[in-house]
């Protein structure tokens, strides 16, 4: 039975939230906000019989919004996280892990049949037939990302990147608006950040690409260059799963294309698949052992697997075939540091970077080569030819930073951090980075702000930064 106090509690959050949707919702809201409150009042252990009443009801308003798409402007009413914090003054970063841990106390999720509005189970997904037989599922956002794409090819782009803008990142569609702004961006000549990843990703497609039925996945499964294009597509923006059931499909048609054989071998690296990667480029080097770029994700796949030295025989064999082949240099160089053979490490980085002047990655390697050997003076000399390259390129000025904080050079990593920042105010790198060099000059209202924003963008690095400025 519940004491008083707690009595007391939940009346005072119902009042909260019935004031909060009586403002800006509606009676439909308010409903099922005062049932949140109630089911959480019937828990064993009531969670908010402690903390501020306020935040459990701006917490309450807000896990509520969250399943009914309340912060994206295609649905109605609209409101944003900010909106609910500032009514209840109380900050985001707080109500948003507070949010979290209720949808995870009460299981609620997207399309809930019991804290789901009307509106919400109305926009689920609808199915119909392709010209082929098969289902196909739509939803109002497809509709929206369609209405955002015909201003974009109207020329309207302003127009189509606002409203790729206004989607919210707690969207389910966050992901696939992220991707058509870059391309909007991109088309358009704009440069962001994701741009050298984007042209990457055109540059391996033919003249003729439909960016749009790739996004949307729209694709003839009989068709191989459909197929690899949205292998291609879910590969360039992590969807590692996703690509190799493409990558599967079109190896049942063409089974014996190398390339393809070959990229399949690169996802399953990325996924820590090492072994089954090894089974795929072993199929590929049996269709073609004259290929270096085989012989080089053999001896990369190698090296992950603790063999060292059958890494080396296939790198050197990827030489042989192709003596500029600058990953099979730079992957020589770190197994021989890591023999300690400094100089056979640093020659074969020296002679990578001569191949391929303009690969960032190559100085920034051969810069932690030097640190590793106390040489900040080669140190500093890679990472000046590197910011001759793309002084703005974030893994270089993370790297940077994180040699200035070893080095003590506090401000000055700082200085590296916030020129990463001003590029992506979301990179958690640079900002837990940051922090720790807040916390080292002691600027504490600065170092609490940096933790808010990590808290933002990812509340389970909680207990990790805890443990770490303990």
């Amino acid at each position: 039975m519940k004491d008083e106090n707690t009595k007391e509690r939940e009346e005072h959050i119902i009042e909260l939230v019935s004031s909060f949707c009586d403002d800006n919702l509606n009676d439909e809201y308010k409903e099922l906000c005062i049932k949140l409150v109630k089911k959480l009042a019937r828990k064993h252990d009531v969670p908010f019989k402690r903390g501020k009443v306020e935040i459990w009801a701006s917490a309450i308003v807000y896990a509520i919004g969250q399943i009914n798409f309340l912060f994206d402007k295609s649905f109605e009413p609209y409101k944003t996280p900010d909106d609910i914090c500032s009514y209840f003054n109380t900050k985001k970063s707080t109500v948003s892990n507070k949010a979290h841990d209720i949808r995870e106390m009460c299981d609620l999720g997207h399309f809930d049949e019991e804290f789901s509005t009307c509106d919400t189970m109305e926009s689920l997904p609808t199915f119909t037939f392709d010209e082929n037989g098969f289902m196909v599922a739509h939803t109002p956002m497809d509709d929206y990302l369609d209405e955002a794409y015909e201003l974009f090819d109207d020329g309207k782009i302003d127009e189509a990147i606002s409203m790729l803008d206004d989607i919210d990142k707690d969207n389910h569609e966050y992901e696939k608006a992220l991707f058509f702004k870059s391309f909007f961006l991109n088309a358009s000549g704009t440069k962001d950040k994701s741009s050298e990843a984007f042209n990457a990703f055109l540059s391996e497609f033919n003249e003729n690409v439909d960016i749009k039925s790739i996004v949307n996945g729209e694709i003839d499964e009989n068709n191989p260059e459909e197929l690899f294009q949205e292998a291609l597509f879910h590969n360039n923006i992590g969807n590692y799963d996703k690509a190799i059931h493409y990558y599967d499909l079109y190896l049942k048609i063409l089974p014996n294309q190398t390339e393809v054989l070959n990229k399949k071998a690169n996802v399953l690296i990325e996924l820590k698949e090492y072994k089954e990667a090894l089974d795929v480029i072993d199929k590929a080097l049996k269709i073609d052992s004259k290929n270096d770029e085989l012989w080089t994700t053999k001896g990369i796949t190698l090296y992950q697997l603790h063999k060292n030295k059958k890494s080396m025989k296939c790198l050197d064999k990827a030489l042989k075939i192709n003596p500029n082949n600058s990953t099979a240099l730079s992957q020589k160089g770190i197994i021989y540091f890591e023999r300690n053979q400094y100089k056979s490490a640093i020659k074969c980085y020296d002679k990578a970077i001569e191949i391929d002047p303009e690969e960032i990655i190559l100085y920034t390697n051969l810069a932690n080569m030097y640190m590793d050997l106390d040489d900040n003076e080669k140190v500093e000399k890679c990472f000046s030819e590197a910011e001759k390259i793309n002084p703005k390129d974030i893994g270089l000025l993370c790297e940077k930073g994180e040699y200035f904080l070893m080095e003590e050079r506090f401000e000055e990593a700082i200085e590296c951090y916030d020129k990463c920042l001003e590029i992506d105010s979301k990179n958690v790198d640079a900002l837990l980075h940051k922090s720790m060099a807040l916390a080292q000059l002691d600027r504490e209202d600065d170092f609490e702000e940096c933790m808010a924003k990590i808290m933002m963008i990812n509340p389970l690095l909680l207990a990790d930064l805890e443990e770490e400025f303990r």
